[in-house]
């Protein structure tokens, strides 16, 4: 069981530090911001994370790291990841469609100015 458990922290704690440094920390201060078309290529409408899910600061973050405190970091972990995959119901090409959160998120090119479209 101890085993289980310890990679199981091991496994949550990239996960953690991969959030806190992929969520951006506003938009651009500038007039260039980049504009996202109304679906992404799913035909998805983007969708936040749900309300229940807690975001925390990198200083949290950062004091979980220092005091070794993998409670924490894996009760954000899951926490998370049940905001990613929360069943969000969406219209797309004129149907009706469950899907995981996340699927309604753009891809990396529409969000880091590359602008590229599959196809």
């Amino acid at each position: 069981m101890t085993r289980f458990w310890t990679y199981g922290v091991l496994a949550t704690v990239p996960i953690v530090l991969c959030w806190t440094a992929l969520v951006p920390g506003g938009a651009p201060a500038d007039d260039k911001a980049t504009k996202l078309p109304p679906t992404n290529l799913l035909g998805l409408t983007y969708q936040p994370l749900p309300e229940w899910v807690p975001f925390e600061s990198k200083d949290t973050v950062q004091k979980w790291i220092d005091e070794n405190d993998t409670k924490a970091m894996t009760l954000h972990s899951w926490q998370l990841w049940g905001g990613l995959t929360e069943l969000v119901t969406q219209k797309a090409g004129g149907e009706e469609y469950r899907v995981p959160l996340f699927e309604t998120w753009f891809g990396s090119g529409f969000t880091d100015g590359t602008g590229y479209r599959a196809g």
